[in-house]
């Protein structure tokens, strides 16, 4: 049985990759090499994909369209039965979620506490100023 997995280079995809080659004949397709990709290719190619599907018996799409940008909102302080938080918690996770991401290459936006209506405006004011800042990165 061939099973390709599409996004075989992703950290996901490589790791269900891995799983199936232990039991069957794995077939990857991903835009980067990787260790589990056989195939180099965009999943919206449609010709690439028609000539690497074929034979392949199976698929497990673990493809993803990854932005450069991690929208942070941070959400209000909660006490409840099950769980306790104080605002030193929640800021030391917040500034912990933001230096990861800044660490994998993301572009951290903070939104502050408004409106539904009044956070979509923000965020998507500080991805088109992100967009203008690094043209390589628009979606």
């Amino acid at each position: 049985m061939n099973v390709l997995v599409t996004g075989s280079s992703g950290l996901i995809g490589s790791k269900i990759a891995e799983t199936v080659s232990k039991h069957r004949t794995c077939l990857g397709v991903d835009l980067v090499p990787g260790k589990f990709t056989t195939h180099l290719a965009s999943i919206t190619d449609k010709r690439a994909m028609h000539r690497i599907v074929s034979g392949v018996d199976a698929i497990i799409h673990a493809a993803a369209l990854l932005t450069p940008y991690f929208v942070l909102d941070r959400f209000p302080i909660q006490q409840d039965g099950v769980r306790t938080e104080d605002d030193a918690t929640a800021g030391f996770v917040d500034e912990w979620l933001a230096r990861d991401y800044r660490a994998l290459g993301y572009a951290v936006v903070r939104v502050p506490v408004m409106s539904p209506e009044g956070r979509l405006a923000f965020v998507l004011e500080r991805l088109s100023e992100q967009n203008r800042q690094h043209p390589a990165h628009r979606m």
